[in-house]
């Protein structure tokens, strides 16, 4: 299992949800769930940024986690390689705008929102992911993903940690099932997104907390 961690930079509002158990076992005890605040029909631009080490073939990973089309069933669910083809496919007339174009552009870029830094370096805590973000009016501001040792992770675990800190980015925050993408310590084999991480985007950009709309959701 690898861990990840998830932090916030408050900008001048603090602004908490609650904390609430829903029954679709979303958490969201890291008072994370707040939407990315892109204007609609706008570009999500994204950087990559690695220390000189990293191999081309990691960074293709990472990049592929973000921006993959591609699709599979398993057990008769769909899911999906990487955010690019789930948010296509996600409800796309929300309250607020959900990002469906994802693009992947040099760190000199004046309108990135969320930017990914591959480390060769351990995190003293153990974490092999680690998200923070600042925000503000209740909406996610700009986010920097951080993945360490992504040198010597498995492929496997380095795609999943990427979607894992990528649902963070989007605003997701952790889910208490452990087969969900979401789920704190993430399982490579299991880390793919699933229509249960579009759903609850959906009901996050609609402008509800997760536990309201799932409590709704199987009544």
């Amino acid at each position: 299992m690898r861990k990840t961690f998830l932090a916030i930079t408050f900008l001048l509002v603090l602004c908490f949800l609650p904390a609430s158990v829903t029954a679709q076992k979303f958490v969201n005890t890291t008072m994370t769930n707040l939407p990315l605040d892109v204007k609609a029909d706008k570009t999500l631009y994204i950087a990559i940024v690695t220390d000189p080490t990293i191999p081309e073939e990691k960074i293709q990973i990472v990049k592929n986690a973000v921006t993959s089309i591609h699709s599979f069933t398993k057990d008769g669910k769909k899911f999906y390689e990487g955010w690019q083809g789930a948010l296509k496919e996600s409800q796309h007339y929300t309250r607020y705008y959900i990002p469906t174009n994802l693009k992947i552009v040099d760190s000199d870029n004046a309108h990135i929102k969320v930017t990914i830094t591959l480390t060769t370096s351990k995190n003293d805590l153990g974490y092999d992911g680690y998200t923070s973000f600042t925000q503000y009016n209740k909406m996610i501001e700009s986010v920097h993903i951080v993945i360490y040792q992504a040198d010597t992770l498995t492929n496997e675990d380095l795609a999943g940690i990427t979607r894992h800190e990528f649902g963070h980015a989007l605003g997701l925050g952790h889910s208490s099932s452990p087969n969900d993408l979401m789920y704190g310590d993430i399982d490579g084999r299991l880390a793919f997104i699933s229509k249960g991480n579009l759903d609850a985007l959906s009901a996050l950009y609609n402008g509800k907390i997760l536990s309201q709309y799932f409590e709704e959701s199987v009544s």
